[in-house]
């Protein structure tokens, strides 16, 4: 029994001193940057816009959070080293939110004098915003530019819970608090589809600017 309970207390100061181990190495890694670097950021490669708490890189689920995005943009900035911004990708998997503070952070980052270029094999609404940040936006000879309106389509499934012999309560404040009318109406009211039409309208006014 003694020969059982020094082993584990082994294995366990094994397992903690690595740990720690791995721990210190995850966050005092660096890498060097040679001069005339080029800063690339892939736009297509997902961004989450939370942070992930993993401190072991092969328990990290991969991809930047917008927070770390953003830095890396930032620190170019300061750094001599970095040369320029290569912006890839024509399709981001990111909300608007996310894509105005990328957008912004670029534009800090071009008010250095150092060029940024965009480059995608095609462009939608997302990537193209995105690029009309760069001081050069390039496209392969085959690509295209796919830019369209916006269009929102809410869903109403008042008439499905009513078949299902369900009935939804809310108490209804205000004519313009809409977020009920999905599950009570099987249409959009007028001032929803007032505020709703403001709202494209602002999206789409950002998009033409």
């Amino acid at each position: 029994m003694k020969k059982v309970l020094i082993g584990v207390v082994v294995v366990s100061l094994i397992m903690v001193v690595g740990g720690a181990g791995l721990l210190w190495w995850a966050v005092n890694r660096t890498e060097s940057i040679e001069p005339d670097t080029l800063l690339v950021i892939n736009v297509d490669e997902g961004v989450r816009s939370s942070e992930g708490i993993e401190p072991v890189p092969f328990f990290d689920e991969g991809g930047l959070s917008l927070r770390e995005l953003i830095l890396a943009v930032d620190r170019a900035c300061e750094d001599p080293r970095i040369s320029g911004i290569l912006m890839e990708g024509g399709y981001p998997s990111m909300g608007l939110a996310s894509m105005q503070e990328l957008r912004a952070a670029i534009g800090r980052f071009r008010e250095t004098g150092r060029p940024v270029t965009a480059f995608a094999e095609s462009y939608g609404n997302g990537g193209y915003f995105l690029a009309s940040a760069s001081e050069t936006v390039a496209l392969v000879p085959v690509g295209g530019v796919d830019l369209r309106g916006l269009v929102a389509r809410p869903a109403f499934i008042a008439g499905t819970l009513e078949k299902l012999g369900i009935e939804a309560e809310f108490e209804h404040a205000g004519k313009y608090k809409s977020a009920a009318e999905t599950l009570t109406r099987k249409d959009m009211s007028a001032p929803a589809e007032q505020a709703l039409n403001e709202l494209l309208d602002s999206f789409y006014g950002q998009f033409v600017d």
